[in-house]
């Protein structure tokens, strides 16, 4: 008789996690940008930090950096150590013309490792 291998609740959820990002990407790729926030929502409720990126990459598809923007800031802030937010912040930063902003969030991303 072989032993399934133990997995921690914490392994779990976070592939759980990861599989979910996954989907949300797919459905970002497929244009279905409602299918795309609604995972990111729920990633958001499982504390996972890659629902605000999925988040902020639906609200460009639809053409609202503005929002995309705003959801990264509250990102930065509620784990504000995962550089991948601070970069996307930067970039959409920059593309609205905001450059000091756009550096300040460039040398977050930088200080981290």
């Amino acid at each position: 008789m072989t032993e399934e291998p133990q997995h921690s609740g914490t392994e779990h959820s976070e592939n759980v996690a990861r599989e979910l990002m996954q989907k949300g990407y797919d459905h970002l790729s497929e244009g279905d940008v409602g299918e795309a926030k609604k995972i990111g929502k729920k990633l958001l409720k499982m504390k996972y930090s890659g629902g605000y990126e999925l988040l902020a990459r639906a609200y460009e598809l639809e053409e609202r950096p503005l929002d995309a923007i705003a959801i990264l800031e509250e990102g930065t802030r509620a784990v504000p150590q995962i550089w991948l937010l601070w970069q996307q912040l930067g970039n959409l930063q920059s593309d609205q013309s905001d450059f000091k902003a756009a550096t300040e969030s460039y040398t977050q991303a930088l200080g981290l490792p």
